[in-house]
């Protein structure tokens, strides 16, 4: 858990050039909103693009999401943390593919 906190506050350089990086961004005051936006992020890092299409249809109008939308509260946490997220899984597996040979 540790090594996610470390990766949350200090987000890899994004791959797509083109893309600018996420600046990292604080984590909620409220204990309960960060465990809801992180266990978020970790989902949408493992079950992909139709969970996210799916979430984000059902959360719209929901403001204990809105952390989801750009300007939403909490928006920029969770865009840190979900490239962190994202960068450790593209690690992890680059790291499995060295292995299978």
């Amino acid at each position: 858990t540790n090594k996610v906190k470390a990766a949350a506050a200090t987000p890899a350089p994004n791959s797509n050039p083109t893309q600018k990086p996420t600046p990292s961004a604080p984590p909620p005051a409220d204990e309960k909103e960060k465990i809801r936006i992180d266990r978020t992020a970790e989902k949408l890092v493992e079950l992909g693009p139709s969970f996210k299409k799916v979430l984000y249809a059902k959360q719209r109008a929901n403001p204990s999401f809105a952390f989801l939308f750009d300007g939403g509260h909490n928006h920029a946490y969770f865009r840190s943390k979900l490239e962190a997220l994202r960068d450790a899984k593209k690690a992890q597996d680059a790291k499995k593919a060295v292995h299978k040979f």
